[in-house]
């Protein structure tokens, strides 16, 4: 597979240049099923399970936070073998690296990103919902629960303070 670096320049909402980013990533397009990945199937949270979040959370009026896992994709194990070409700047034409991690541009990333999450959600003491996959419930040490809905790499977190969200945030931060 291909390489390639997304360049970016990020600004304040004044017009100043904050800094500039750079990404190395894979041309996934360039990618062919059976040879270069398999499986790409990764799931989303429905629409009605998204308000049933939301109407739950009210109702039992629970704190909610947005949070973003900055390079998900990164996070991931590769399964099976996937070589990329890196960029001309650091390797003599005609060497490959082979990625132990998924990196963006992977078909086969929001996959893996995926496995990798549940792997670590499941250690966590989280379980999914039987009505969707990218929702998850964990009974606390109180007698509560708390809540967890996945979209690719943003989570919204439910608790009933302040108190337990941090604690969430602390044990995902860790993990990611």
């Amino acid at each position: 597979v291909d390489s390639m670096w997304v360049l970016k320049v990020k600004r304040k909402s004044s017009g100043v240049i904050e800094k500039f980013k750079a990404r190395l990533v894979a041309k996934g397009y360039t990618q062919r099923e059976g040879v270069d990945f398999w499986e790409t199937f990764a799931p989303t949270v429905a629409a009605s399970a998204l308000r049933a979040f939301l109407t739950v959370c009210k109702v039992k009026k629970m704190k909610i936070h947005q949070v973003d896992v900055a390079t998900a994709f990164l996070n991931g194990d590769i399964d099976g073998e996937v070589y990329m070409k890196p960029p001309k700047e650091f390797c003599k034409p005609g060497f490959v690296w082979k990625l132990k991690k998924s990196i963006y541009g992977l078909k086969q990333s929001p996959r893996c990103w995926a496995t990798k999450l549940n792997e670590v959600l499941s250690k966590l003491g989280w379980s999914h919902l039987k009505a969707d996959r990218c929702i998850f419930k964990r009974a606390e040490p109180d007698g509560s629960s708390s809540y967890l809905l996945t979209y690719v790499d943003d989570f919204l977190l439910a608790a009933n303070s302040n108190e337990k969200m941090d604690v969430i945030k602390e044990e995902l931060k860790k993990e990611f």
